[in-house]
């Protein structure tokens, strides 16, 4: 338990202008604050809101005018602040460190006109960088991370009601539909997944990139081989056509705050059931990834152990090689993807973490192996979902 002080930085409100989407998710600490609480630059930590939700901010350098302003307060956006609603935390409240893998994503859907089926570009309703925003012609949510699925999830359906509201501020809005697919047309739209992992692994040095594409490598298998099987024949435009980098095995972006996986489609957005699959999927995997190759790289100071195919298949025997990662996800027929199933399965069950994310795991292949296919109503699906019974129970668990 510690005390901390709030102030909002008009420094950063201006830069919120132009990348609110950046600034809103961060809280700036001066060095000598950082110092103080013990925490480092690309932590994340968890401050409460006033409406009870969980707000997850990453650290960042204070700007120099806010550091000789006051090097001992926490600078957040006004947003930010107004979110929270008081100025300062006494003992009574925690600030954490984040020691799990943070877990954050982004997803698209497509806003479809009713009666002609045309799609209409999210533009024309959301700004380009907010939580509800746009990607193209594409609907794009940017939920607040978290280490827990379902407080992720939770933040999900938020702007989901979120982006409900704005689209019935206009006429044509109100006429949209929220459409769960990973393509519509010749457009696509993905479900990207965003991992918080030790800073380490996040900087460009030698080493850091043949690790993470061999970490890829397993994602590829583990999460995007899963991910495909929902979308079966009918939705498979995004992950054959030849163009296209999405829905491909190996695409992936790495910056100083996440490491991003592009492989997923927006087909997951469709139900919650699928979502939190998917999510917890990635958590999964990725705890377990992290946590052996902290082991055999010495706490990440020998990266060039896990260097080639060869690496990472000692740490996962069941990894295919390339050209049968393509061939499986590239392809119309998910009838190779549903053969890795079992063996994926089973080796989820090895893997840490594996009893807290086991009910939502085994809902999601549950719905693969049973073949049911949900409505593209991602509005109606959401909603039915948090009104249920079955909803509750997950929680529960």
């Amino acid at each position: 338990m510690v005390t901390i002080e709030l102030k909002i930085s008009e420094t950063m409100d201006n830069v919120d202008r132009a990348y609110p989407y950046l600034e809103n998710r961060i809280t700036r600490i001066s060095l000598e604050k950082r110092t103080t609480l013990g925490i480092n630059l690309g932590t994340f930590i968890f401050l409460k809101g006033k409406k009870g939700d969980i707000l997850t901010l990453q650290v960042a350098n204070a700007f120099s005018e806010d550091v000789i302003d006051d090097p001992s307060v926490i600078y957040v956006t006004s947003k930010t602040f107004n979110k929270i609603g008081i100025k300062q935390y006494t003992n009574n409240v925690s600030i954490e460190t984040v020691g799990d893998i943070t877990l954050g994503c982004d997803p698209e859907a497509f806003l479809i006109d009713k009666s002609t089926k045309a799609i209409i570009s999210a533009s024309r309703f959301f700004q380009k960088w907010t939580q509800v925003g746009f990607d193209g012609h594409m609907m794009e949510l940017r939920p607040f991370p978290s280490t827990n699925e379902i407080v992720l999830l939770n933040n999900i359906y938020h702007l989901i009601l979120s982006a409900r509201k704005i689209l019935n501020h206009h006429n044509i809005g109100k006429q949209c539909k929220i459409l769960g697919v990973s393509h519509y047309g010749t457009f696509t739209a993905g479900f990207h997944l965003h991992f918080g992992l030790p800073p380490i692994l996040l900087k460009r040095q030698p080493g850091t990139r043949s690790l993470i594409i061999q970490m890829v490598s397993a994602l590829d298998y583990y999460v995007g081989i899963p991910s495909i099987i929902p979308e079966g024949t009918v939705d498979s435009f995004r992950r054959t056509v030849p163009y296209l980098d999405y829905g491909k095995p190996g695409n992936y972006r790495l910056n100083n705050r996440t490491l991003e996986y592009r492989v997923p489609g927006g087909y997951l957005l469709r139900h919650p059931i699928l979502t939190l699959g998917l999510i917890s999927i990635g958590a999964l995997v990725v705890e377990d990834i992290i946590s052996r190759i902290k082991v055999c790289t010495d706490n990440f100071m020998e990266m060039e152990k896990v260097a080639t195919h060869t690496d990472i298949i000692e740490l996962y025997p069941h990894l295919p090689d390339i050209k049968e990662l393509l061939s499986t996800i590239c392809s119309t027929s998910t009838k190779n993807a549903n053969k890795h199933l079992s063996i994926i399965e089973a080796d989820f069950e090895k893997m840490l973490g594996w009893k807290k994310r086991e009910i939502y795991i085994k809902q999601f292949i549950g719905c693969i192996k049973n073949n049911i296919i949900f409505t593209d109503d991602i509005e109606y699906n959401w909603r039915n979902f948090y009104n249920a019974k079955q909803y509750r129970q997950m929680v529960v668990h």
